[in-house]
């Protein structure tokens, strides 16, 4: 199943790449096939602590498969495109399951003022860890629109 980060945002008392880990053998995946990468406190970190790892463990990587919150695929994408610490780079694609805001809200059992908030901050991040001094990340568009409505949102205290 590949990686899973070490990051915890949900208050878990193990770090998520365990608790996915458990997810992922409870789902049938054998656990030689699961590699945990439970170091990391951020997305950055988690893409080249597994690119550690990997090529520790296997042939040099062509193509991987990021799977994300549905709201952080493009963030995912574009600080793996940065972090990533060997070139040539793989091909990546990103994965989330199609939720409507709604069901993601009932799926992980947050308030949805807290995942507002979450996605505000996410999308601050596309513009601040672009640019100097963190970059952090390749840039990205963000449509105007969708600065808008964030700005909005930090009015409104999210």
């Amino acid at each position: 199943t590949g990686m899973h980060s070490g990051a915890n945002l949900m208050g878990w008392t193990a770090p998520e790449a365990d608790i996915f880990a458990a997810e992922a053998r409870r789902c049938g995946v054998p656990q030689e096939l699961i590699t945990v990468e439970s170091r990391s406190a951020n997305t950055g970190e988690n893409i080249r602590f597994s690119c550690e790892l990997l090529e520790a463990e296997a042939e040099p990587i062509r193509t991987l498969i990021v799977v994300q919150k549905p709201f952080m695929t493009r963030r995912a994408y574009a600080t793996f495109r940065k972090q990533w610490p060997t070139q040539p780079a793989p091909d990546i694609a990103t994965s989330c399951e199609a939720l409507s805001f709604d069901e993601y809200a009932k799926v992980v059992a947050m308030e949805r003022s807290d995942i507002i908030s979450i996605m505000v901050g996410d999308l601050q991040r596309m513009t601040v860890y672009a640019a100097p001094p963190t970059e952090y990340q390749v840039p990205q568009h963000v449509p105007p629109f969708v600065e808008h409505a964030g700005n909005l949102l930090i009015q409104l205290g999210y």
